[in-house]
């Protein structure tokens, strides 16, 4: 039972970070949006929409060049998948120079950011509304047998490449894995894949979740039963809880780090502290007066 209270209580300071990471502290004090920030440091951005074969419509960013490229001519392209509980943001989450988004754009790469169902920015269906707890009812491995398949048969047919590059991070490399071994035909479809951080098995795995994972579905059965699909959500509500207590002047601000050592390790040399200072940093660029491309 504690272990359990223990969970709930990191997965909803979890949601609090999260929200910390995406708030913007600039001049109009909005939330922005993964595009929104590519678009700060001046790189081309585009927003994609593909409805998988059981309604659920998952919003892509696309970054097609760099800033030093002429435009869309022969350019290889790259899809980059985000781990669990992240978002195409993961990957520009850093200076221009360190986040590999940018990076890949800049050395001629195409590149196209996923976002699993239920996430911030996949949050629609064609039926289904996220305040119903059905539209909570998947986990990675309809992820990985209808999210990760549709993206793919999106982007290749608009960008006319017979196949891709594939980065994956965590949770990305788990669905990677477990799409080809239900749907083998998509190794045509992968010229390369890079797994970061990969998953492929928990036997090893250390720390609170792992002290948790065996109780996991009496933890789902129960919020179910109480009729809660998604836990802690990135609302206005934890954005405010988040700076006020997980900005880096705040006294608490130690807390955050803590739960995040709880959540992705507990070896200080692993965390970046300098990264949230760049983040403001590149919220404070926005120019709100360029106009997005949508399609």
């Amino acid at each position: 039972m504690y272990k359990t209270v223990a969970l709930v209580l990191v997965l909803s300071l979890a949601g609090v970070l999260e929200a910390f990471l995406s708030r913007s502290e600039g001049s109009w004090g909005v939330n922005l949006s993964a595009p929104e920030m590519i678009q700060a440091l001046g790189y081309p951005v585009e927003v994609h929409h593909v409805t998988t074969s059981d309604g659920y419509i998952l919003e892509l960013h696309r970054i097609p060049f760099g800033l030093s490229s002429e435009g869309y001519r022969d350019r290889p392209v790259a899809l980059l998948y985000h781990g669990l509980y992240g978002s195409s943001a993961d990957w520009i989450l850093n200076r221009a120079d360190q986040a590999l988004a940018y990076v890949m754009a800049d050395d001629g790469y195409d590149v196209w950011l996923a976002n699993a169902r239920g996430n911030r920015y996949s949050r629609a269906h064609q039926t289904l509304d996220p305040k119903d707890i059905n539209f909570w009812d998947f986990s990675w491995d309809e992820i990985a047998d209808f999210d990760l398949p549709a993206t793919i048969d999106y982007v290749l047919p608009t960008t006319g490449a017979r196949d891709l590059f594939y980065v994956g991070f965590s949770m990305g490399t788990t669905v990677f894995f477990a799409m080809l071994s239900e749907h083998p035909e998509y190794n045509a479809k992968i010229r390369a894949m890079a797994a970061l951080a990969p998953v492929a098995h928990q036997g090893n795995a250390r720390g609170l979740a792992s002290q948790v994972a065996p109780f996991i579905n009496q933890i789902d059965k129960m919020f179910t039963n109480m009729g809660v699909g998604e836990i802690f959500p990135n609302n206005a509500l934890t954005r405010s809880v988040a700076m006020k207590f997980c900005d880096r002047n705040s006294p608490t601000a130690i807390i955050c780090r803590k739960i995040l050592a709880i959540i992705g390790g507990p070896n200080p040399d692993e965390m970046n502290r300098t990264s949230l200072r760049w983040i403001t940093t590149i919220l404070r660029l926005v120019d709100s007066s360029r106009p997005l491309l949508l399609t």
